[in-house]
């Protein structure tokens, strides 16, 4: 074990993640929902150097793909589905029900249902609509055997916006830059004959099959917790039950414990020169450049702590596994209310709670505050995000009680003349043009974002930081300036509008996509500036790490240059 107390290692002190927060919530709170599509393995996707195979198998292609939109429906007894509400709201569990799913026209028995998410099921209780909620579907759940398309579980995503293309674009980008991701389709799902929605069906890393498909060698994969963290807690793989689950291979969380140790307790000098014994450095580098290139603000180190880990047994390396892309490109991320389907899209929904957790500090009691906020109480540490500020007469706690309620929250505004994300001089926002209930800001950031240790000391190493800069400047080349992001986009988009028309309209399709292509050109001018995703009159603004990467000083007796 590392000794805690023979080094230090300062957090980066720059734009980063509160450029990304930043730009997400203003997005958020200035337009209408975006819902869904699916996003499809991209032909001529290479796999990596490492333990990642991002080739798709005909048989998995014959559902994730851009050709079709595919239907799933859902038939399961009412009264177990009120259960499973039943037993959420009053104990936060997510209870397996039976359930016979019918995809593409194959029908299987007994699988098992269950919800599936967090923020966006905060506000979820037994008078949800169930049709409306996001949903784990696992075929070999009571049935030993059962799978479709060379999976046994899908996650049928909330509905965020009218089409969800970003997320659709965003999954598919990973895989061209060689990275894990997650298959997708677009699918027009029912529960217990609802009317049909357009929900973005998505793989889960969870999945065995997923990780016998997409990894090549022998190993663990982990899921990160959403109360978890990156933090030392002991030696002991047990020390880590409430912070990471195995999803397959053997029960043993003893490689977390010692990759822990290796990332929090060891000197500056020893992170640099033995980091790539624990981790597969250059697809991290690769990670955090194309988290930054599609703009999504929660990830690794973003509030849902959202992450997989796999670990590689014959090299003893883990490689990170991007998990939730829906904030990509501007998305609105946990609104969870809009859905496109027969009755049209509908403003807020538990989602909001999401957005209501950038507005505390970190770690706090979304619960608690939110009946202090009904009570008329202003949470100790609510504060507005980076760069926004109040508009009017409006205070910061009528915005909360806005959010608690499920509302889209009015009276705010970014930073007046100020794009997303956008620093002073010093690298961070100016405090001055915050506004009144401005809080703390820790390194430049919503107090509300988590510090990822392995994040903070990578961004701190001017080599690592380096790699992500050049891999950043690579994967613009290969995917933005070439045009195969858009390419992507187009097929999507076109799927959409050929064969879910009667789902989500045309127009709503082109503005979306419209609002998606403009981050993929460094110039972008006003003519999307109304285009859902982004902020009104704002062009759309990448993250950035470089800036970052130059603020932070080493540590002087580290050994770090």
């Amino acid at each position: 074990m590392y000794p805690r107390d023979k080094f230090t290692h300062s957090a980066p002190d720059g734009p980063r993640r509160g450029a990304r927060n930043l730009m997400t919530m203003a997005a958020t709170l200035s337009i209408a929902a975006m819902a869904l599509a699916g996003c499809s393995p991209v032909p001529g996707a290479q796999a990596t150097d490492g333990i990642v195979n991002t080739q798709v198998s005909a048989e998995t292609a014959s559902f994730f793909n851009s050709d079709s939109v595919h239907e799933i429906s859902v038939e399961a007894d009412e009264q177990d589905v009120a259960a499973a509400l039943e037993a959420y709201e009053s104990e936060q569990s997510k209870e397996w029900i039976s359930a016979t799913v019918t995809i593409d026209g194959t029908v299987f028995q007994n699988a098992g249902l269950r919800l599936k998410g967090n923020s966006t099921l905060r506000q979820a209780d037994t008078g949800s609509d169930p049709q409306d909620l996001p949903w784990q579907i696992r075929l070999d759940k009571f049935v030993d055997g059962q799978s479709y398309a060379g999976r046994t579980q899908f996650v049928v995503r909330t509905n965020t916006s009218q089409t969800s293309l970003n997320e659709a674009v965003a999954l598919a980008l990973l895989g061209e830059a060689g990275l894990a991701t997650e298959q997708a389709a677009a699918t027009r799902f029912t529960l217990n004959g609802s009317a049909a929605q357009l929900r973005l069906v998505i793989d889960n890393p969870s999945d065995e099959l997923y990780s016998a498909a997409v990894f090549t060698g022998e190993g663990i994969t982990y899921k990160a917790d959403s109360s978890g963290d990156y933090s030392y807690r002991g030696a002991s793989g047990s020390d880590y039950d409430s912070a990471f689950s195995v999803e397959s291979g053997a029960e043993d969380l003893t490689p977390i414990a010692e990759f822990l140790d290796f990332v929090n307790n060891s000197s500056d000098a020893d992170f640099a020169a033995q980091l790539a014994e624990h981790l597969d450095v250059d697809q991290f580098a690769t990670y955090l450049a194309m988290q930054d290139l599609v703009a999504n603000s929660d990830d690794i180190d973003g509030p849902g702590n959202n992450s997989f880990l796999r670990y590689d047994t014959s090299s003893g390396t883990m490689t990170v596994v991007a998990w939730d892309q829906n904030l990509s490109f501007g998305g609105m991320g946990g609104m969870g209310g809009a859905r496109g389907g027969a009755d049209g899209p509908v403003g807020s929904g538990p989602g909001t709670d999401a957005m209501l957790e950038r507005f505390l500090p970190a770690g706090a009691d979304v619960q608690a505050a939110t009946a202090q906020i009904t009570q008329g109480i202003l949470p100790e540490g609510a504060a507005l995000p980076e760069g926004m500020k109040l508009t009017g007469d409006t205070t910061l706690l009528q915005v909360l009680q806005q959010l608690a309620k499920g509302e889209m929250p009015a009276g705010l505004s970014p930073q007046d003349g100020q794009r997303p994300g956008q620093q002073n001089a010093g690298g961070s926002a100016d405090p001055e043009a915050q506004g009144d209930g401005q809080g703390d800001l820790q390194a430049g950031r919503p107090r509300a974002a988590n510090d990822n240790p392995l994040v903070t000391r990578f961004l701190a190493n001017t080599d690592f930081s380096a790699k992500v800069e050049q891999a950043k400047t690579e994967l613009t080349a290969k995917l933005y300036d070439s045009g195969a992001a858009q390419q992507i986009l187009d097929t999507w988009s076109a799927l959409l509008t050929s064969q879910a028309g009667d789902l989500v309209d045309a127009d709503t399709v082109a503005s979306e996509a419209e609002a998606i292509s403009a981050y993929f050109t460094k110039d972008t001018g006003s003519g999307a500036s109304q285009a859902p995703g982004l902020v009104p009159g704002q062009a759309p603004q990448r993250g950035s790490r470089q800036d970052e990467a130059t603020q932070n000083t080493a540590d002087p007796d580290s050994g770090q240059s």
